[in-house]
């Protein structure tokens, strides 16, 4: 079986064994769950506020909301729609009767990633199984910052173009340098794929979460999914940014969020 294979296969059985085997009685499709299903893919700290789970003998699924303070009034209604989305869609798909062993499988974990005076970041790490050899991640980022959702990383620069080409230049650098030494490296032999999926295009560099330290924004964690700069089997990559390599293309309202170049 070949590596690919052998990812997907365990990366399948343990989404649906996370959310709960093959019993047939759905719960309520929202409680409260200090204890969530998204636990096992890493510990929330602090505990979701709320999880949304459902499971039938076609399907199960979960998504998993953070705790966001002063911020939810605004940024939970943006992630409670892109779930709803995601949720719609998987539902057209999982809810069909069909001859398969397997149930389809959607798992969504909100998590805060970094937060400050005047922003709140949230990743969604996402994934769908419908069937095939294996299933998809759905990442996407949430950013809050001064008061307004942040649509596109690119609507943080005077120049977007020009900040993205100093982006791409160091984020490629970051990639190619996991080419040597690691146990990873073969995912990044193929120098051609890397280049396109790393090219500073508004669609690459289109998932960024702020990072943080000291309750002051330091970067941006840009994340390319699986086939955009590797293999599948490789996984989701994130590169993270140093406020530095964009600064000069920041707009003034964004400028005083991070911290001076010596970060």
């Amino acid at each position: 079986m070949s590596r690919t294979m052998l990812l997907a296969t365990a990366i399948l059985a343990s989404t649906l064994a996370l959310l709960g085997g093959c019993r047939t009685q759905p719960p309520a499709p929202a409680q409260t769950a200090p204890h969530s299903p998204c636990n096992k893919l890493a510990p929330a700290t602090p505990a979701p506020a709320e999880v949304e789970q459902r499971r039938t003998p076609l399907y199960r699924y979960a998504i998993c909301y953070p705790q966001l303070g002063a911020a939810g009034g605004k940024l939970m209604p943006a992630l409670r729609k892109w779930a709803g989305a995601q949720l719609q869609t998987f539902l057209k798909v999982a809810d069909q009767p069909r001859p398969q062993a397997w149930p389809y499988a959607l798992l969504i974990d909100f998590r805060v990633v970094a937060r400050g005076k005047g922003f709140v970041s949230v990743f969604a790490n996402g994934y769908t199984y419908t069937g095939g050899a294996h299933g998809m991640p759905l990442p996407a980022a949430f950013t809050l910052t001064n008061g307004h959702l942040l649509e596109h990383p690119d609507a943080l620069f005077t120049r977007p173009e020009r900040a993205r080409a100093a982006i791409s230049a160091y984020a490629r650098k970051a990639l190619e340098q996991r080419a040597a030494g690691s146990d990873t490296a073969w995912c990044f032999k193929d120098k051609t794929w890397l280049r396109k999926g790393s090219a500073p295009t508004a669609q690459n560099y289109g998932i960024a979460t702020f990072t943080a330290a000291a309750g002051r924004a330091n970067g941006l964690r840009f994340y390319f999914t699986p086939y955009q700069v590797a293999p599948y089997a490789c996984g989701m990559q994130a590169v993270k940014i140093p406020a530095r390599v964009f600064r000069p293309w920041l707009q003034s309202d964004y400028r005083a969020l991070f911290t001076e170049p010596n970060d």
